[in-house]
């Protein structure tokens, strides 16, 4: 997967969060909704593709920066071995992550 593709995909991924944020403002529970799951069904999405394109801790990062830094809005520092900051743009994400992608024929 290219930046710009990986950019789009969080993006989108954001969007769909906000979506549906907005929807059970509104009083319609689309993330435990039993009958209609949509959400679930999106993270799985989501997930399957990034296990398709990076390893097991590519996609460890890649979650951490959209689950636990909020894409990058908390301002979360993670550092790596050598100390140096990584990840706080989605920039420095996909540059950090590409160690981990899984190479394709």
């Amino acid at each position: 997967m290219k930046r710009k593709e990986f950019k789009l995909l969080l993006d989108d991924y954001k969007q769909f969060q906000q979506n549906t944020t907005n929807m059970f403002d509104c009083g319609i529970d689309l993330f435990e909704n039993t009958k209609y799951p949509v959400a679930t069904y999106a993270e799985k999405f989501f997930q399957l593709v990034l296990k398709q394109n990076w390893s097991e801790l590519g996609v460890d990062w890649i979650n951490w920066f959209v689950f636990e830094n909020e894409f990058g809005t908390k301002k979360m520092g993670a550092w790596d071995s050598d100390k140096k900051l990584i990840c706080q743009t989605v920039d420095q994400l996909y540059d950090y992550c590409k160690q981990y992608k899984i190479k394709t024929k």
